[in-house]
Protein backbone atom coordinates (compact mmCIF):
# COMPACT_ATOMS: atom_id res chain seq x y z
CA UNK A 1 0.00 0.00 0.00
CA UNK A 2 1.25 3.12 -1.19
CA UNK A 3 1.66 6.09 1.49
CA UNK A 4 -0.13 8.82 0.42
CA UNK A 5 -1.63 12.53 1.91
CA UNK A 6 -5.39 11.23 2.08
CA UNK A 7 -4.08 7.95 3.98
CA UNK A 8 -2.18 9.73 6.57
CA UNK A 9 -5.05 11.95 6.93
CA UNK A 10 -7.47 9.01 7.10
CA UNK A 11 -5.54 7.40 9.76
CA UNK A 12 -4.74 10.39 11.53
CA UNK A 13 -8.88 10.83 12.04
CA UNK A 14 -9.15 7.56 13.01
CA UNK A 15 -6.52 7.80 15.67
CA UNK A 16 -7.84 10.85 16.87
CA UNK A 17 -11.19 9.74 17.47
CA UNK A 18 -10.36 6.41 18.57
CA UNK A 19 -7.90 8.44 21.08
CA UNK A 20 -10.80 10.94 22.03
CA UNK A 21 -13.21 8.11 23.41
CA UNK A 22 -11.07 7.03 24.88
CA UNK A 23 -9.83 10.33 26.89
CA UNK A 24 -13.82 10.84 27.09
CA UNK A 25 -14.05 7.65 29.55
CA UNK A 26 -11.18 7.95 31.34
CA UNK A 27 -12.28 11.76 32.29
CA UNK A 28 -16.16 10.58 33.02
CA UNK A 29 -14.32 8.10 35.66
CA UNK A 30 -12.41 10.24 37.43
CA UNK A 31 -14.12 14.04 37.47
CA UNK A 32 -17.85 12.27 36.84
CA UNK A 33 -20.61 13.83 34.10
CA UNK A 34 -20.45 17.08 35.83
CA UNK A 35 -17.12 18.06 35.19
CA UNK A 36 -14.51 19.30 38.22
CA UNK A 37 -17.13 20.77 41.01
CA UNK A 38 -15.76 21.85 44.45
CA UNK A 39 -18.31 21.83 46.96
CA UNK A 40 -18.20 24.95 48.82
CA UNK A 41 -21.19 23.89 51.65
CA UNK A 42 -21.35 20.09 53.30
CA UNK A 43 -24.96 20.03 52.09
CA UNK A 44 -23.58 20.19 47.70
CA UNK A 45 -25.57 23.49 47.44
CA UNK A 46 -23.18 25.68 46.58
CA UNK A 47 -20.31 25.13 44.40
CA UNK A 48 -17.58 25.91 42.03
CA UNK A 49 -17.35 24.21 38.94
CA UNK A 50 -14.84 24.03 35.55
CA UNK A 51 -15.71 22.10 32.22
CA UNK A 52 -14.02 22.72 28.97
CA UNK A 53 -14.19 22.08 25.37
CA UNK A 54 -11.89 22.27 22.71
CA UNK A 55 -13.54 21.44 18.49
CA UNK A 56 -10.44 20.79 16.51
CA UNK A 57 -10.45 20.28 12.48
CA UNK A 58 -8.30 18.84 10.01
CA UNK A 59 -8.73 19.85 6.69
CA UNK A 60 -6.96 18.35 3.72
CA UNK A 61 -7.51 20.28 0.07
CA UNK A 62 -6.37 19.09 -3.03
CA UNK A 63 -6.07 22.53 -4.52
CA UNK A 64 -6.48 23.54 -8.32
CA UNK A 65 -3.58 23.84 -10.59
CA UNK A 66 -1.37 26.83 -10.00
CA UNK A 67 -2.63 27.80 -6.25
CA UNK A 68 -0.02 29.26 -4.28
CA UNK A 69 0.06 28.95 -0.92
CA UNK A 70 1.85 32.10 0.97
CA UNK A 71 3.59 32.86 -2.89
CA UNK A 72 4.58 28.93 -2.73
CA UNK A 73 2.66 27.04 -5.80
CA UNK A 74 0.99 24.08 -3.72
CA UNK A 75 -0.45 20.85 -5.11
CA UNK A 76 -2.71 19.97 -1.99
CA UNK A 77 -2.78 21.46 1.94
CA UNK A 78 -3.30 20.25 5.03
CA UNK A 79 -4.18 22.18 7.92
CA UNK A 80 -4.72 21.47 11.65
CA UNK A 81 -7.99 24.34 13.11
CA UNK A 82 -8.40 24.91 16.67
CA UNK A 83 -11.58 25.53 15.94
CA UNK A 84 -12.90 26.67 19.13
CA UNK A 85 -11.35 26.31 22.80
CA UNK A 86 -13.57 27.62 25.85
CA UNK A 87 -13.38 26.88 29.31
CA UNK A 88 -16.82 27.36 31.42
CA UNK A 89 -16.73 28.67 35.32
CA UNK A 90 -19.96 27.90 36.67
CA UNK A 91 -20.70 28.84 40.78
CA UNK A 92 -23.76 28.40 42.98
CA UNK A 93 -22.36 31.04 45.44
CA UNK A 94 -25.40 31.87 47.34
CA UNK A 95 -29.12 30.20 47.64
CA UNK A 96 -29.81 32.99 45.20
CA UNK A 97 -26.83 34.00 43.52
CA UNK A 98 -25.64 31.91 40.35
CA UNK A 99 -22.65 32.95 38.26
CA UNK A 100 -21.47 31.63 34.86
CA UNK A 101 -18.62 32.76 32.69
CA UNK A 102 -17.46 31.32 29.73
CA UNK A 103 -13.60 32.39 28.05
CA UNK A 104 -11.74 30.66 24.82
CA UNK A 105 -10.85 31.15 21.57
CA UNK A 106 -12.00 30.59 18.04
CA UNK A 107 -10.58 29.71 14.67
CA UNK A 108 -6.88 29.69 15.32
CA UNK A 109 -5.00 28.29 12.60
CA UNK A 110 -1.99 28.31 9.94
CA UNK A 111 -3.72 31.40 8.29
CA UNK A 112 -6.02 32.99 10.58
CA UNK A 113 -5.45 36.73 11.48
CA UNK A 114 -9.02 37.11 13.14
CA UNK A 115 -10.26 36.13 16.79
CA UNK A 116 -7.24 34.52 17.28
CA UNK A 117 -6.98 35.66 20.72
CA UNK A 118 -8.49 35.12 24.36
CA UNK A 119 -11.96 36.80 25.17
CA UNK A 120 -14.59 36.29 27.73
CA UNK A 121 -17.31 35.19 25.68
CA UNK A 122 -19.97 35.20 28.14
CA UNK A 123 -20.26 36.58 31.90
CA UNK A 124 -23.28 36.68 33.84
CA UNK A 125 -24.96 36.45 37.15
CA UNK A 126 -28.31 35.84 37.75
CA UNK A 127 -30.51 36.19 41.36
CA UNK A 128 -33.30 34.04 42.02
CA UNK A 129 -35.32 36.25 43.23
CA UNK A 130 -38.92 33.69 44.21
CA UNK A 131 -37.89 30.08 44.54
CA UNK A 132 -37.30 29.90 40.39
CA UNK A 133 -40.57 31.68 39.57
CA UNK A 134 -38.51 34.77 39.04
CA UNK A 135 -35.24 35.02 38.09
CA UNK A 136 -33.41 38.28 37.32
CA UNK A 137 -30.04 38.53 35.60
CA UNK A 138 -27.19 40.67 33.54
CA UNK A 139 -24.02 40.04 32.23
CA UNK A 140 -22.11 39.67 28.63
CA UNK A 141 -24.14 37.14 26.92
CA UNK A 142 -24.96 35.62 23.41
CA UNK A 143 -28.64 35.80 24.17
CA UNK A 144 -30.03 37.35 20.68
CA UNK A 145 -33.96 36.15 20.42
CA UNK A 146 -36.16 33.41 20.56
CA UNK A 147 -34.59 31.68 17.30
CA UNK A 148 -33.11 28.71 17.59
CA UNK A 149 -30.60 30.25 15.21
CA UNK A 150 -30.22 33.84 16.68
CA UNK A 151 -28.69 32.22 19.80
CA UNK A 152 -25.77 30.00 19.39
CA UNK A 153 -24.94 27.71 21.95
CA UNK A 154 -21.17 26.12 21.22
CA UNK A 155 -21.02 23.35 23.80
CA UNK A 156 -24.58 21.76 22.39
CA UNK A 157 -23.42 22.06 18.50
CA UNK A 158 -19.72 20.25 18.86
CA UNK A 159 -20.19 18.78 15.66
CA UNK A 160 -21.25 21.19 13.23
CA UNK A 161 -20.15 25.31 12.56
CA UNK A 162 -23.09 27.94 13.33
CA UNK A 163 -25.45 29.27 10.72
CA UNK A 164 -24.72 32.70 11.48
CA UNK A 165 -27.47 33.72 9.54
CA UNK A 166 -29.03 35.42 12.13
CA UNK A 167 -25.98 37.03 13.70
CA UNK A 168 -26.02 40.41 11.59
CA UNK A 169 -24.57 42.36 14.45
CA UNK A 170 -21.58 40.05 14.29
CA UNK A 171 -17.98 42.04 15.15
CA UNK A 172 -20.36 45.51 14.44
CA UNK A 173 -22.05 46.67 17.52
CA UNK A 174 -20.91 43.85 19.66
CA UNK A 175 -18.02 41.37 20.61
CA UNK A 176 -18.76 37.81 18.61
CA UNK A 177 -22.32 38.46 18.82
CA UNK A 178 -22.11 39.16 22.98
CA UNK A 179 -23.95 42.26 24.26
CA UNK A 180 -24.37 43.59 27.94
CA UNK A 181 -28.04 43.58 28.97
CA UNK A 182 -30.52 42.35 31.40
CA UNK A 183 -32.60 39.20 31.61
CA UNK A 184 -35.76 37.59 33.35
CA UNK A 185 -36.41 34.34 33.59
CA UNK A 186 -39.17 32.14 35.37
CA UNK A 187 -41.22 28.46 35.69
CA UNK A 188 -44.62 28.50 36.63
CA UNK A 189 -46.10 25.14 35.71
CA UNK A 190 -45.59 23.82 32.85
CA UNK A 191 -45.08 27.57 31.27
CA UNK A 192 -40.77 28.27 31.20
Amino acid sequence: MQLTTKNILLKLTVLVFLTCSQVNAQLTKTYGKDGLKVHLSEDSTRYLKGTGLAQIWFKYNDNNLGSAIYGTPQKNTFDVRLRRVHGRTLAQVSKNVFFYSQFGMNSLNSSSSRKTGLFFHDVTTECNVNKNYLVLGRGLSGWNGTSSFSSSSVFSILSLDLPVVQETTYDVTDQFVRKLGVFAKGKIGGFD
